[in-house]
């Protein structure tokens, strides 16, 4: 679909009007002060506004959501990180003699094969299926909204030929005034043909967002539990040998 506030096509493709960006906003920006300064017809759609609503409290969970994983994410990666420079404090403080460096080894080598071994592979997947599969959701969330300011452009630009073609048609200098009206007639019916699709259009998407918001992020809890699944036993494994060794007699006694 090609955007409604005016392109032109270029050998690059499809470009945005200049002069037409600078008359639509000139004609909305008036349309928007004759509002404020006398009475002119607005459209209002109160079905839209309900379904427009309960859109808005959903995107508000998506870009929660989208964030949360983004920075649960980097909160693992963190906690990986500060637990293998931990290991290497730790390696430091314990002499080459001493009774308890073995341990102080063992425990760096897990933190190792957390960060080497365990992490990277489960990260990716994280990434992919996570990650990614919110920032999808966001993404056509956006669109909607993208959408949503052109209905908005859209409706300025009905209004505006509504209250003008009316003007025309109630001015005394009519009979004079054939070609101006019939001019503004068709950009009236060109306005209205651009708005009403979008509305349509648009209303059904945002009732579509509203139907399954509780679906939204099924595959993403799944594959988040898996990660943290693999995530957690795997380190599990590691520091359960650790946990055996620091239970021997030669530690303990250290």
């Amino acid at each position: 679909m090609s955007d409604s506030d005016g392109e032109s096509q270029g050998g690059d493709g499809k470009k945005k009007d200049f002069l037409y960006k600078v008359k639509a906003f000139k004609r909305r920006t008036m349309h928007a002060v004759a509002k404020t300064v006398s009475k002119v017809e607005v459209t209002r759609d109160e079905e839209y506004t309900v379904v427009h609503d309960k859109f808005v409290d959903v995107d508000a969970r998506v870009q929660r959501i989208s964030k949360s994983v983004s920075d649960y994410r980097a909160a693992l990666q963190n906690l990986a990180m500060c637990g293998a420079a931990l290991a290497d404090d730790l390696l430091e403080v314990y002499e080459t003699d001493s009774a308890m460096r073995p341990l102080a080894v063992m425990f760096k080598d897990a933190h190792d094969t957390l960060n080497e071994k365990v992490l990277p592979p489960l990260d990716n997947n994280y990434e992919r299926e996570v990650v990614e599969a919110s920032a999808k959701v966001a993404a056509r969330f956006q669109g909607i909204k993208d959408d949503d300011g052109r209905r908005t452009r859209y409706i300025s630009d009905y209004d505006h030929y509504r209250h003008k073609y009316t003007t025309l048609q109630q001015s005394p200098k009519k009979e004079k005034l054939g070609e101006s009206i019939r001019e503004c007639e068709q950009k009236l019916n060109a306005a209205s043909e651009k708005y009403h699709t979008m509305n349509e259009r648009l209303s059904a998407r945002l009732r579509t967002a509203d139907k399954h918001k509780g679906t939204l992020f099924n595959e993403q809890l799944m594959a988040l539990i898996r990660s943290e699944q693999a995530f957690f036993q795997q380190g599990s494994n590691e520091f359960d040998k650790l946990l055996q060794a620091s239970l021997e007699k030669k530690f303990k006694q250290a």
